[in-house]
């Protein structure tokens, strides 16, 4: 670099960037005008692609309203609730369940659909959680607001009355409470209760000694009926070695 040469970069840096020979404002306002042409042009691909996704969603759930389909998808959804668990009406777990699939199925193109209903099993049971999640945590948001139980087809306790004998106005606070229990106890509740399986099968399938069975079943019915106790309590038991093969039986 000649000496020359560097005087002439000097000379540009204290002199600065050459002036403007054009007007900021009109340059500003070109820039604004081109941004906001960009701008209506994307939203209305976003309009276009939304109305697609709606139309996409429609037909996904007309394709679920098939007697085949509400057969596979009533399967899932009772399947979900007995890993889970939980209390709550097969036929509104299924129509939410429904819900999560159409939405999902346009995020999901993997998900190849043998007629009217989704070939990957996994995949469907994940939305049958989704569904089932949102359920629970919209009764816990209901609850904690001081609201009663959802009304019109978004009431989903029918099981808590017919079965259980809860009064229909305590139905979400039955649920809430059930629902907040262990998953030890709800799994000795549904096994026993709800599918009815023996005392000795359940010990089997290591849902615990039967002293531990009457105790998990007794919490979750008095959080179902909302009761303080439901018969006079339990006396720990024995920890001798007596005590213990007793307990073990």
């Amino acid at each position: 670099m000649t000496e020359h040469d560097g005087e002439g970069e000097w000379d540009v840096l204290l002199r600065g960037p050459a002036p403007q020979t054009s007007d900021p404002g009109v340059d500003l306002v070109a820039e604004l005008e081109e941004l906001a042409a960009t701008e209506s042009e994307r939203f209305h691909e976003l309009d276009r692609l939304q109305a697609i996704s709606a139309q996409a969603v429609l037909e996904c759930l007309e394709r679920l309203k098939q007697a085949d389909a509400v057969r596979r998808l009533s399967g899932a959804c009772l399947s979900v609730l007995k890993e889970r668990a939980a209390l709550v009406d097969v036929d509104h777990l299924r129509v939410r369940s429904a819900e999560v699939i159409a939405r999902e199925s346009g995020l999901a193109p993997h998900v190849r659909w043998d007629q009217d209903f989704p070939t990957d099993r996994a995949w469907v049971r994940g939305c049958v959680r989704e569904a089932l999640d949102d359920i629970l945590i919209e009764d816990e948001e209901r609850f904690l607001d001081g609201a009663g139980p959802a009304e019109g087809p978004d009431f989903h306790h029918f099981c808590l009355i017919y079965s259980y004998g809860v009064d229909p106005k305590n139905t979400l606070e039955a649920s809430v409470q059930f629902h907040r229990l262990p998953d030890e106890t709800r799994g000795a509740f549904f096994a026993l209760l709800v599918e009815r399986f023996s005392v000795e099968r359940c010990v089997a399938l290591g849902l615990g000694p039967r002293f531990r069975l009457r105790v998990e079943v007794r919490s979750a019915l008095k959080a179902l009926l909302s009761l303080e106790d439901l018969w006079p309590s339990i006396q720990t038991p024995n920890l001798s070695s007596e005590g213990r093969d007793h307990e073990s039986e």
